[in-house]
């Protein structure tokens, strides 16, 4: 059982990385991307929760903008099957097409 107070720590910390991944966006500033690096591998590597899947989204996305594009491809198509019937999936499509374009 997936309890609920775990499920919020696992929030809090998603919401860490993104802050960090924002920060990186506006500042450039490369430890922020580490560090919203290090929040979503931590996340992704519990495998559970609702945080675990936007975790590997954002994990892809940075992957990407690294030029691990087979990271990234490999990170989005977990997402897509796991996360049936959702944004996630749709986002995670959308990212995939793109980087295949490429």
């Amino acid at each position: 059982l997936y309890s609920r107070s775990q499920e919020e720590k696992s929030q809090a910390i998603l919401f860490q990385g993104i802050k960090s991944f924002e920060e990186y966006s506006q500042t450039g500033k490369q430890e922020s991307l580490t560090n919203a690096e290090n929040v979503f591998q931590s996340l992704v590597k519990e495998k559970r929760g609702k945080a675990y899947q936007i975790a590997r989204l954002y994990l892809a996305t940075i992957n990407t903008m690294q030029g691990k594009v087979d990271n990234a491809k490999s990170l989005y198509q977990e997402v897509i099957k796991d996360s049936s019937g959702t944004i996630l999936q749709t986002l995670a499509e959308q990212a995939l097409q793109a980087l295949e374009k490429k």
